[in-house]
């Protein structure tokens, strides 16, 4: 059954997707239909907004026709200024459409786009792009290799070029950055780097936190509380946001004009919101003059600005401290999004990671599972992986939990589901995980990976030896053995998962021939995906063979997963490779 979305604040030619004509200052159904059932995301610019399918479709409410489709396939995610927007397939090919009158649409001139462009800026220098964020008149592009380039407004230092002009070509701004963050009207941005965060751009409230509210033109550096490690942010017109820890506890952190920060009282340093120190938080957006807010027990707060009824408080007055908006028809265990416009506000349901779904099933099919603690069987070495813990600590904790308080932790442990959030919270302390959602089980994977003391399957894949025998001489077959866990191969192989459930409970099978005919190099590739999600190659290894000999793999494995399509797609691109 598709669970319902809401939606509130500014309906201005019918932005909200809801049926009810007008501004809402409560949460009302968004009133979807096929083929908008199953929401993907949500990305909101002035007087408009993209909703996005699970099939990669995209369909646009508010300034042109109302569920407009918008020509372009396969699409991923999108990212929304406040009159352009830019989007990237599942082949990570990226769009981009909109207003360009300071050129921040990167194209070389300063006319609108109404039809998607392919940016092809990054694919001809070879840059694999990590994160896009579009601000009021500008975009920023964060590459892998930490190269920030941008486009568009510099009028206030919006990318930090000092007196220059606006750029209506893609121009480098920084190196070795680790993450960039402005916000969808937002004038300025702000940037991470090993030795801090740093920021440019309109200051004229606080808002960039460096102490002043003086307008800067040159990237500065802002100072944090001591000890505070940084996750993420998201800025408005006049504030801005940033959630991380200190002192082993989530902190989430404001500055900015004092009617929409938070706090009530104007602030130019961040600073702490009290009221969400022992709320563990999930996600939040910031519109132009609003806050929402998710935590992990599916809790949505609102404060800010309340013209439209963004803060969804039943009026249009201004919630100067976090309010919360109850929806009845949602409760704890659902996976949710939240999205700010730039006067409104919206909640919906979204489907959960692939890899996460595979872990998760993986628990459920008790499968591969090496001992049980209470009814549930469970596997040794993602237990302690996940917890940093010897078998023998992981299994005294978790004796003194009940069932229902052991399910809440083996969600968290298989698949990064948060379903009661304080239970989780106390179990993991007792492992000194103080916020288990940034402690994520695709890092844990990855660290496994590395770990072949602990893997108990073996696959055999033989060696190609151009020796020539005397024919008298029987040849012996050579094997290169690649060590595994069995549980991975049971959650990511459908090959493996059928041979694993044929398989007597009492028959013990710890190595299996490989018959795929493929290199040793592809096959070990290929496991190193089945952890980590990613593929790398070496300077060593022949780019169109890997890639032929993955795509069997694929297909001889039975691997489900869409991710790997997605890096063959790029290195196809990459080495031109037909």
């Amino acid at each position: 059954m598709t669970q319902p979305n809401f939606a509130f604040g500014d309906n201005c030619k019918n932005i909200l997707g809801c049926k009810p004509s007008g501004d809402q200052n409560k949460p009302v159904k968004i009133d979807l239909k096929e083929p908008l059932l199953d929401l993907k995301d949500i990305g909101c610019f002035h007087q408009g907004s993209i909703f996005l399918n699970k099939e990669g479709k995209m369909y646009q409410f508010g300034t042109n026709e109302n569920n407009k489709e918008v020509k372009v396939e396969n699409v991923k995610k999108i990212w929304c200024g406040t009159w352009h927007y830019a989007f990237v397939t599942n082949e990570n090919d990226v769009y981009m459409l909109g207003r360009n009158s300071a050129g921040q649409l990167g194209n070389g001139n300063q006319t609108n786009a109404d039809t998607p462009f392919k940016v092809n800026f990054f694919n001809e220098k070879g840059l694999t792009l990590k994160q896009i964020v579009l601000g009021y008149q500008q975009s920023y592009f964060l590459c892998e290799n930490g190269e920030l380039y941008g486009c568009g407004s510099n009028q206030y230092g919006d990318l930090g070029l000092g007196p220059k002009g606006n750029q209506s070509t893609i121009t480098k701004l920084e190196s070795d950055v680790l993450g960039v963050y402005s916000g969808k009207i937002s004038y300025f941005f702000h940037f991470l780097k090993e030795d801090g965060l740093y920021a440019s751009g309109n200051n004229g409230s606080g808002n960039l936190g460096n102490g002043s509210n003086q307008n800067v033109k040159v990237p500065v550096k802002v100072k944090l509380p001591e000890g505070f490690e940084h996750q993420y942010q998201t800025s408005g017109y006049f504030h801005s946001l940033i959630l991380g820890e200190q002192n082993n506890s989530q902190v989430l952190l404001t500055t900015g004009s004092c009617t929409i920060n938070g706090l009530n009282k104007e602030l130019n340093v961040f600073t702490p919101i009290p009221f969400f120190q022992d709320k563990l938080i999930k996600s939040f957006d910031c519109g132009c003059e609003h806050t929402i807010l998710l935590t992990e027990d599916s809790r949505i707060y609102c404060w800010g600005y309340g013209a439209h009824g963004r803060c969804g408080n039943g009026s249009t007055t201004n919630q100067v401290q976090p309010y919360e908006v109850v929806i009845k028809e949602i409760s704890e265990d659902q996976n949710l999004k939240v999205h700010a416009g730039c006067y409104s506000s919206f909640v919906f349901h979204c489907d959960e990671e692939e890899s996460t779904n595979e872990f998760l099933e993986l628990f459920k099919s008790e499968k591969c599972a090496d001992f049980e603690i209470s009814k549930f069987k469970v596997h040794k070495e993602l237990l302690v992986v996940r917890t940093g813990s010897s078998i023998e600590k992981v299994k005294d904790i978790l004796s003194y939990h009940t069932d229902e308080e052991l399910e809440v932790f083996f969600y968290w442990l298989y698949g990064d589901k948060i379903t009661k959030p304080m239970i989780l919270k106390k179990i993991c302390l007792k492992f000194g995980i103080e916020n288990p959602i940034s402690h994520k089980l695709k890092s844990d994977l990855a660290k496994l990976f590395k770990d072949d003391d602990s893997k108990d399957f073996t696959i055999k894949v033989t060696i190609d030896d151009e020796e020539e025998y005397d024919d008298n001489e029987e040849e012996e077959e050579e094997f290169e053995e690649i060590f595994v866990h069995k549980f991975v191969l049971y959650a990511k192989s459908g090959l493996f998962r059928e041979m694993f459930n044929n398989i007597n409970e009492n028959k013990k099978i710890n190595s299996i021939k490989d018959f795929s005919g493929k290199t040793v190099e592809s096959i070990e590739i290929f496991i190193k995906f089945l952890y980590t999600n990613q593929i790398e190659l070496t300077a060593d290894d022949d780019p169109q063979l890997i890639v032929e000999e993955l795509q069997d793999a694929t297909e001889y494995y039975q691997l489900g997963s869409k991710a790997l399509n997605v890096h063959l797609t790029r290195l196809k691109k990459q080495f031109n490779i037909i």
